[in-house]
């Protein structure tokens, strides 16, 4: 009878122990780390753009939890950028040997477009839809022309931190363009700059929350036995 009752112990000192250990180890690898987040969004409708030679400056764009629930982290991810040339849209692919975009051949020079006011990097592979379940589409496409990111691509992102309900954080997106004969923008040759945005929130690693599941289990099942024995004393 007593062996009995030591087993509830037992299996909830072995998961207590399984725990510890799970979250001292280095963390196994993780498809996912973050997702699209469904709960908020970001509106650009109240934005005001402003040109200093080759560095476009965004400002005014608001994140919002679009939700009554807090938000423990939250973050932006500007995976692709098109930029427009009269009336022709340039596409990009990402680099980071570079840390932008590029295309080597823009108005006839190659053109390298970063975005400087993020200075976090994430990488795009390990970003998952709003089901947290599939990868992130790689493949936007604006006006006929299609970009493609690859999963070791390291994008650009902002950490916004914590979001109290239905709140909202002001960013701003300052893109720099480097041309490769060094030209200057002008009013003249002043591009139309397409910057898309994600907002994205961390997925905890499944291995930890087994864990912490299978001892809560155990926790349980130990005071249940407390409890037994106490009714049978």
């Amino acid at each position: 009878m007593q062996l009995k009752r030591l087993i509830p112990h037992v299996a909830a000192f072995l998961a207590y122990m399984s725990l510890i250990l799970g979250l001292c180890s280095p963390a196994s690898a993780v498809t996912f780390t973050w997702r699209d987040d469904p709960s908020s969004t970001f509106d650009p409708s109240n934005i005001v753009r402003s040109r200093t030679d080759n560095t476009i400056t965004f400002s005014n764009f608001q994140a919002i939890n679009m939700t009554a629930q807090a938000i423990p982290s939250l973050g932006l991810i500007s995976p692709w950028v098109f930029t427009k040339f009269g009336d022709t849209t340039y596409t990009f692919n990402w680099s980071n040997g570079a840390d932008g975009w590029v295309n080597n051949n823009v108005e006839g020079t190659s053109l390298l477009i970063t975005l400087d006011n993020f200075s976090d990097r994430l990488r795009f592979g390990n970003v998952a839809d709003v089901t947290g379940l599939a990868a992130l589409d790689p493949t936007l496409t604006v006006n006929g022309v299609s970009q493609t990111l690859q999963p070791g691509d390291l994008v650009p992102f902002l950490d916004l931190g914590a979001f109290a309900a239905n709140q909202m954080k002001a960013f701003s997106l300052v893109f720099t363009y480097h041309f490769g004969d060094g030209r200057v923008l002008t009013d003249a040759t002043d591009p139309l700059t397409l910057g898309f945005l994600n907002t994205v929130s961390p997925i905890p690693e499944p291995s930890v929350l087994a864990l912490l599941g299978v001892a809560l289990l155990g926790l349980r099942l130990s005071r249940s036995s407390d409890k037994s024995a106490k009714e049978a004393g």
